[in-house]
């Protein structure tokens, strides 16, 4: 008797099973076959998903939805084919306007706390606040940050991608919330790029957590 995983059970409650392995399952079913109740079992397990399935169908997938998962699915997909600079996505060059850490301490004073690191990222009219935290046990890194848009009636950019890359590898992903902020933590201590998808626009901020700031200032 012929062997069927899950998947083939799939296909046989949603009616797309070859009409062979139809024949075959339907006889799998019949009372007197060998295992009927456990095949029972799961083919009626899987007729309710399928009728769930159906009725998800007449409800709308918001907006929204469908754009954060095509800019994830677009961007792992250039990174996996080490494609950044598709035509997909557009690459916006970004500076950093203010970091922390080239900041010098005011006049007979110390900075005591050098764990901590605030940058400022701008990239046409988007800007990205961005602060890194270093962390001693276990050995990792924290970055908080808000997006914003500097044209008018934008302000915070809710629902934008976020991404974490280390090389070709994604390390983390969030969306960022609706005051345009986001959160990241046990994060390794190496170069990272942090990406943002917005709208067509591809963003790419590069992070070196290879050497944190406390470590930096005790060289």
């Amino acid at each position: 008797m012929a062997k069927f995983d899950i998947t083939d059970w799939s296909d046989f409650v949603r009616g797309v099973a070859t009409p062979e392995d139809e024949e075959t399952m339907r006889q799998l079913l019949a009372p007197t076959a060998r295992d009927a109740v456990t095949t029972t079992e799961l083919a009626e397990s899987l007729s309710r998903v399928a009728a769930v399935g159906r009725s998800d169908i007449k409800d709308p997938v918001p907006p929204h939805a469908v754009r954060i998962a095509k800019a994830i699915a677009t961007t792992r997909q250039a990174v996996a084919q080490q494609a950044r600079r598709s035509s997909l996505l557009k690459r916006l060059r970004c500076a950093v306007t203010f970091d922390s850490l080239l900041q010098p301490a005011p006049a007979g004073t110390r900075d005591l706390d050098r764990s901590h690191r605030t940058m400022v990222f701008e990239a046409n009219s988007y800007r990205v606040d961005l602060r890194l935290e270093q962390e001693l046990e276990p050995r990792s890194a924290v970055a908080v940050g808000q997006v914003t848009q500097s044209d008018a009636d934008k302000g915070p950019l809710p629902r934008v991608p976020v991404l974490i890359f280390a090389g070709q590898d994604e390390v983390d992903r969030t969306v960022t919330s609706r005051f345009g902020e986001f959160h990241f933590e046990g994060l390794p201590r190496r170069r990272l790029d942090l990406c943002l998808v917005i709208g067509e626009d591809f963003v790419e901020l590069p992070l070196d957590l290879g050497s944190g700031p406390a470590e930096e200032a005790g060289q």
